[in-house]
Order: C-alpha cells, then structure tokens, then sequence
C-alpha cells in the first residue's frame, strides 16, 4: 500500500440533513418548500419536472444506514477516511443528485445556493482534506457562472457537478455553456459529470425500463458517453484546452470503445467536425479522467490503452453499492495492478484533477 504520497478519494458523497432546506433557504421560500406536497422532508429538493419513474428514496431505503450517517457528520467522515488511509475527499451531493430537474424560476438558483453555502459549512472543518464539489445551475446557464464563480471564490469549493442530463434540450457543447468552461480554466476547477439516477430529465434508460436495474444499468455509462461526445465532438476540449474533466461513477471500461469509436467517426465524417486538430482520444488523454470500480477487470486495459495518467481512485462511499472498509487496500493488494499504476491512481492523477499540478 502506497505510503509516501497522500491518497485522494475523487469521487464519494455526503448525506443531507432531514432540515437543510428550512436553515439554510431564506424566507419565506424555505417554507414554501417545506410545505409542498411531495417536499415534506428535508430530503426533497423541490424536483418540480416531469415524474421519474426511479425515485432516490430507492437509493438510501436499500443502502446501508450505518454509513450514511457517518456521511451525514464532518467529524465522523474524517475518521473514516484516518482509518482508510485517505488525505483527501472530493464530496458530491446524495439528495440534491436531483436540484438539476428543478424548473421552478425561484426555487432551482435558490436551492443550489443553499446547497452549496451547507456543503461549505460541512467542510469548514478541515478544508484542506473535505474538498466540496459545488452544484451548477445549468438550467440557467448564465446563473451557473455567477454561482460557479461565488461557490469557489468566496465558499471555497474544488470542483463544479456537471449533469450530462440535456436540460431545455441543451448538450453539454451548447454555446451558452461557453462562458461556464471559460471559468473553469480561469478558476482551475474540474468540471465533473457525474450521472442522477433520480433526475427528472431526460436518462438513458429511464423511457424503456421499469425495473432499477435496468435502468442503472444503462444510465451510468451511456450518459458517461453522451457527455464525453458532447465535450470532445462537439469542440469544448479544443475551445478549452486547460479544461480538467472529471467522468465518475461509471466505471472505465467504457473509455477505450468509445474512444475508438469516437476516432473513427472523426476520421469518416471529418466534414462535420472540420474544428477538430486532434483525435478525440488525444483530448482525452490531454485533458479527462475517469473514475473506475474498484473489481473492475478492465483497469490494466484502460491504462495500457488510454493512459495510466487518466484514471482515478474514487470509493463513492457511503452509497449502496461501495466498497467499505478497506476499498484503498483493496485496489493496493490488487495481483494485477504495479505499484507505480496504483501510485497515481491514488495520488498523483487525483490531485492533477482536482489542484491541476
């Protein structure tokens, strides 16, 4: 197990709390909130877009009590982290996965200032270690500038959530984005997408399948794709090029076929992508990273093939299906991993992505 180089965790969550929103929404919206059918709990994020058929609640009802609440408490997750061997968390939202579906003029930019303003407050004591991950209204492009702009210049925040889910049919390369990857490189902040399963937006997935597992199923990777298409296809990493992006949660197994995939269509429809001076897999390894399970067999392959400096440890602690205690000395003990690979998977590609150096 690597014992000389500090290890960061790319990619886990924190829980909520049942009152975020009554403390942390000022009135009267706080209560207008509190009070609407459906938002009765504090776990409700005013969701207020077409129904999903794959609510949240299925997430934490079937996960594991116990480490959502160690999630829950500041003090109690750098206890865990001490006892994995983890200097730094990068730290995604559970509940507020879902405050891109929200439409409500009011209640979208309102309820990702109070999210991030708590996730601040959650972090402040330790920093340095807590690194906050702040959500971006992207229903209101030019809203998620001045918020991106606030969460990491006075709140103090290491990277901006970015939600693959198309809002108002907008992909991820839409021109009214620009401003928002501008930023990005000013501030040097990773844009992270990072897929909700509880979303109401458009998933991959959700308008074919009736059971969760299905639909999990497809939505993680292939919404993983879209965006990797949108940002890369669509030119964002060639208008952008000190833009880090962060692809969690999906697994890597995905990278080297779309990739590919991704190549071959530059070169056979070069007509339609004339802006492009790179192919897309050189952008990737220039600028991109992606997060990978930890029994994942396709890691060795991923780093052979893409780029041992693209892929990142993350645990996803405390969601249902992560790997705890011992998932850093999981990935170590690993027979078909070297020591070097291991290194920056735990440290060095991490803290590229996060501090850029």
């Amino acid at each position: 197990m690597p014992t000389t180089k500090a290890i960061i965790d790319a990619d886990a969550h924190v829980f909520e709390p049942d009152d975020i929103w009554l403390r942390y929404l000022a009135a009267p919206l706080g209560d207008i909130v509190a009070r609407t059918p459906g938002l009765e709990n504090g776990n409700s994020t005013g969701n207020d877009g077409p129904p999903s058929r794959f609510p949240l609640g299925f997430v934490t009802s079937t996960g594991r009590q116990d480490l959502l609440q160690l999630a829950a408490d500041a003090g109690a997750r750098l206890k865990v982290m001490d006892s994995e061997g983890i200097d730094k968390v990068a730290l995604f939202p559970t509940h507020a996965l879902r405050l891109g579906g929200v439409r409500h003029p009011e209640h979208a930019p309102a309820l990702f200032r109070a999210y991030n303003d708590w996730l601040a407050d959650h972090c402040a004591m330790n920093k340095d270690r807590l690194l906050g991950v702040a959500m971006i209204p992207l229903q209101e492009p030019k809203l998620a500038v001045q918020e991106a702009t606030r969460a990491v210049a006075t709140l103090g925040h290491r990277g901006l959530f970015i939600s693959p889910h198309p809002v108002d049919e907008r992909n991820l390369d839409h021109p009214a984005y620009e401003p928002l990857w501008d930023l990005a490189e000013q501030l040097n902040v990773p844009a992270l997408v990072h897929v909700s399963t509880g979303i109401r937006l458009p998933t991959a997935g959700a308008d074919r399948f009736d059971r969760y597992c299905f639909f999990h199923l497809h939505a993680h990777p292939m919404e993983q794709m879209s965006a990797a298409a949108s940002l890369i296809l669509g030119g964002v990493l060639e208008r952008h090029p000190r833009l880090r992006v962060g692809f969690m949660e999906a697994g890597c197994g995905w990278v080297p076929y779309w990739l590919e995939r991704m190549d071959e269509h530059v070169e056979n429809y070069r007509f339609e992508v004339p802006y492009l001076k790179a192919r897309p897999s050189d952008y990737f390894r220039r600028q991109c990273f992606v997060s990978f399970e930890l029994e994942e067999r396709a890691i060795p392959y991923v780093a052979e093939t893409v780029g041992a400096e693209t892929l990142v440890f993350a645990s996803d602690f405390p969601h249902h299906d992560c790997f705890y205690p011992g998932a850093v000395e999981k990935i170590s003990k690993r027979p078909d991993l070297d020591a070097k690979l291991v290194a920056a998977m735990l440290s060095d590609n991490p803290r590229r992505l996060y501090f850029g150096v």
